[in-house]
């Protein structure tokens, strides 16, 4: 009976000591010695290489072939018995191969994955619960694109918000355009999302190409994005947290949703516009800028004048409207400004700079306008 029960004891630690593994989830190598890749599932097989401490892999398939280690802190010589067995990985590593002279069209960067099978005791899962509340919704599966049939306003002409969704535009050629189409917010089922979501942003060991060489640049990183949304706007704590390096930094973006579609008027003149050609970029420059209030009087600095400069409102570049008297109807949205390049399309949402802009909507010439002296 005693036999049994040792027997018994002995099965229970070793099911809550392998780790559980579940195929095509996502693992990180948790040692920070690193992994051994091999050709085969043995510790006498082949060594393919080295996977580093934060390394992603995809596990492919287990083997059924156990394995017991002794690790051994080196700081503190303490041993620890590690139960797992050999499964079958998938991991990548990015090259950038630097561009020779005159090569300005093929693509410098270069995802390579790689198999083998390594030793599942110093895998774990990447879901950092730590870090990660089980009430917390995963970005991926937040929409940032909500077309609600029916819900719709009348816009201008020559207005081009859509036309970086071709699926939409489509949508609505023939039909007026929605209420609101920014990529700045976030729906979860077709609802404007209020909770907190986070990111996991995985980075491959980095290397470069150039000159006969490879040289190892850096990586694998880990990063995780925590933030807070209300109504699908980013708004209130934000959390960055490097969990390989136990590193977390915090900042507050409020934004004042009250605020969201209110209209408001300004009325402009200015004397002239100037374009400088650079190098890289050109430069914008309004000459004479005054600033009223509808009653005439003289407001001192609008600063979201210089935002519709950067965003290359049209009504600055009609010769028509130089020194005139110019009333804007504006209101406040939530969007990712364009500027001189356009949306940088690689950066991830939670560093984008989604705030409040103040959007032209009508601009008018007011023939007899008088200012308050």
């Amino acid at each position: 009976m005693k036999k049994i029960y040792y027997l018994l004891i002995t099965l229970l630690f070793i099911l809550l000591t392998l780790p559980l593994i579940s195929f095509g989830q996502v693992y990180y190598v948790s040692s920070k010695g690193g992994l051994n890749v091999r050709e085969a599932p043995n510790a006498t097989a082949k060594k393919i290489e080295a996977i580093l401490y934060g390394q992603k892999v995809i596990i492919k398939s287990k083997t059924g072939i156990k394995l017991t280690i002794n690790e051994i802190d080196q700081k503190t010589g303490d041993k620890k018995v590690v139960m797992g067995e050999w499964v079958k990985i998938e991991y990548a590593k990015t090259f950038y191969t630097i561009p020779g002279d005159g090569d300005i069209h093929s693509d410098p960067y270069e995802i390579k994955k790689y198999e083998g099978y390594v030793f599942n005791g110093f895998l774990k899962e990447a879901s950092f619960p730590q870090y990660i509340d089980e009430n917390y919704i995963d970005f991926s599966s937040m929409d940032n694109i909500y077309v609600p049939k029916g819900e719709l306003i009348y816009l201008t002409e020559d207005d081009k918000t859509y036309e970086g969704y071709p699926s939409i535009t489509e949508y609505f050629k023939d039909v007026d355009k929605p209420k609101r189409l920014t990529s700045c917010y976030k729906y979860k089922s077709g609802i404007l999302f209020s909770g907190i979501a986070y990111y996991i942003i995985f980075s491959d060991p980095f290397y470069e190409i150039g000159y006969g060489a490879k040289k190892y640049r850096a990586g694998p990183k880990i990063h995780i994005n925590i933030a807070e949304f209300k109504n699908g706007v980013l708004t209130g704590k934000q959390k960055r947290i490097n969990p390989l390096e136990g590193i977390k930094t915090e900042k507050i973006k409020i934004i004042d949703l009250d605020q969201i579609g209110v209209e408001k008027e300004i009325v402009v003149k200015y004397s002239d516009l100037r374009i400088e050609f650079g190098d890289l970029q050109e430069y914008i420059y309004v000459n004479d800028v005054a600033f009223f209030d509808i009653e005439g009087n003289i407001i001192s600095d609008f600063p979201p004048f210089n935002f519709w400069v950067n965003n290359r409102e049209g009504f600055l570049f009609d010769i028509n409207n130089k020194n005139k008297f110019l009333k804007i109807k504006y209101f406040s949205e939530y969007i990712e400004p364009k500027g001189q390049y356009g949306i940088q399309e690689k950066i991830h949402f939670f560093d984008l700079d989604c705030n409040l802009y103040e959007l032209v909507k009508k601009v008018e010439i007011i023939e007899n306008f008088s200012v308050n002296q």
